[in-house]
């Protein structure tokens, strides 16, 4: 926490690298958020902006726990207990899909969750 806040004090953004198959690689600054400095988080490009998850908390999530949109101004757009390195999109880029660290009981296993992102 306290090198985030040095590096936001310090620069306008999040440095994130956009990578795409026969394109150049392209370096965005993400804005900084409220929540830049509370948990562990992964941003990925969707056709309809920029998307982030986020976790707060070891055992449950926190409050600002789930997914957010940089269209909508970084409002959260789901609440969720996350796995942020687990969020991907389709290949179109209109779903995602990401694990939940809330165990189905019927499987035993992490839960999958899925969302349409042009909604947005």
């Amino acid at each position: 926490a306290a090198r985030r806040a040095e590096l936001r004090d310090s620069t306008p953004g999040i440095p994130v690298w956009r990578l795409q198959a026969g394109t150049d690689p392209q370096l965005v600054t993400v804005p900084w958020a409220a929540w830049n400095d509370e948990g562990l988080y992964r941003f990925v490009q969707t056709d309809a902006g920029l998307m982030a998850a986020l976790v707060t908390g070891y055992r449950a999530a926190g409050a600002d726990s789930g997914l957010y949109h940089q269209a909508a101004g970084w409002a959260q757009i789901r609440r969720s207990d996350i796995l942020p390195e687990t969020l991907t999109l389709s290949p179109d880029g209109c779903r995602a899909a990401w694990l939940e660290r809330e165990i189905d009981q019927t499987q035993g296993l992490p839960r999958l969750a899925i969302g349409d992102v042009c909604a947005f």
